[in-house]
Parts: C-alpha cells; structure tokens; sequence
C-alpha cells in the first residue's frame, strides 16, 4: 500500500485521471485517495460528494481536509472497508491502487456492487507489457525491482492489456475508453516524447504503453 513519502508523486492532482472523471458525477468514490487532492478537485469542479479509502493514516489525515469523509483500513481485509461505504457511488476510482492488492479482482468485484445501475469506474494499471520489463528479463536476465514506477517492489500483481479486461469482465465491466501513457523507457526523459510519434504502430503501441487508464461501465459495450 501506499505511504507518503514512497509515493509521493501520487498526492498530485493525477490530470490524467481528473479528465476521465464525469463531470456530472455528484457521488464519488477514490480509493486509494491519498491526501486528498484529486478529490478536492472533483469537489471544486462539479460540487461532488466524494470519499475516501486511504490506508496510510498521514494521508488519510490530510485528506479528512479536503473530502466529505474518508475511511481507512487495509483494502487486503476486505470486509472491514466495504461494510463503512455509504453508496451508491456514480464513479469509483483506482489510481494505480489494484497492482499493490493480494486480491485486486476480488476488490473491484465487490466495490462495484457499490455502484449505481448507470455509474463508471476509472482504473489506472502500470502496464507490465512494457518494452522495460523485456529488455530487463531477456536481454539481463533478470526482474527489475525499483523503488517506484513500473517495477515498483511493492507490487504484487502484474497487468498487460488483456488482463485488464479479464479484471473488468470479473466484475461485469466493460470498458468505454482506453487512454495509454507512452514512453520508451521507465524514467522520466526527454527521450520519451519520441514514444509519441510511433506509439500509434499497432506493433509497437503496447510496447510502448507504460499506463494504462480505463474507464468501464457495467454492460458497456467496448
């Protein structure tokens, strides 16, 4: 789970996940809401009630600031979280929140019985088909372990694209919009804006995809 200081560049606005959030959604729900400032923003926006999961309680702390409520616990013990949700929500989000869970099929599963017959999920998962995690295993012959990023230590389950869908279909999701975060390799350079002009080459557009952000709705077709 996440903690301030490892994470830190997850307490930010998150601008690829605050476009994906309707605008007329009034209930919302961010787990793994952080210190609470994408959801102040979906507040300011549109006058949404919005709560919080948090695990980390600094965070959680600085996020009873800014959201109508937050709860906190470890989403690995299920029960103790989903009995404190007071829904239904008209869109639930999980910024890069799945990858860190023992069970994450089984969180978005049962989160989602939480959500209005009409509402979205917006879900953001490092994309472990990444042209790093290639070059690392095969040509180093080993796994990358980094402290942040696409091979965050802390991980414990991996996604490429069709496991997304597997995750959404376990939780009687489909998918309306992908949006794919572009880079060649996992660091912040300016070699990466390159991505940009050849990610487009259908065998290299999932090489090249570093995130994935998904937004799904029940029985939405894709």
């Amino acid at each position: 789970m996440k903690t301030f200081t490892r994470y830190s560049s997850y307490t930010g606005l998150r601008p690829e996940i605050f476009r994906r959030i309707g605008s007329d959604r009034r209930e919302v729900l961010d787990v793994g809401c952080a210190n609470g400032t994408l959801g102040d923003a979906v507040k300011q926006r549109q006058g949404a009630r919005v709560t919080g999961v948090e695990y980390d309680e600094a965070l959680a702390t600085e996020a009873r600031g800014r959201l109508d409520r937050v709860i906190t616990g470890d989403l690995n013990q299920l029960e103790d979280i989903t009995g404190q949700l007071e829904g239904p929500y008209d869109c639930m989000v999980f910024a890069d929140v799945l990858e860190h869970l023992q069970d994450p099929w089984g969180v978005l599963e049962a989160f989602t019985e939480h959500l209005t017959p009409d509402g979205e999920v917006v879900i953001s998962l490092p994309n472990v088909g990444h042209l790093a995690t290639f070059t690392t295993v095969f040509l180093r012959r080993t796994w990358p372990r980094r402290d942040r990023g696409l091979h965050d230590s802390t991980h414990l389950r991996w996604f490429a694209r069709k496991d997304i869908e597997q995750l959404l279909e376990g939780a009687s999701l489909r998918p309306v919009s992908w949006k794919r975060s572009q880079r060649f390799v996992d660091a912040p350079v300016a070699l990466n804006k390159g991505a940009l002009l050849v990610g487009w080459v259908p065998g290299l557009r999932d090489l090249l995809t570093y995130q994935f952000v998904v937004v799904a709705r029940r029985g939405a077709s894709t």
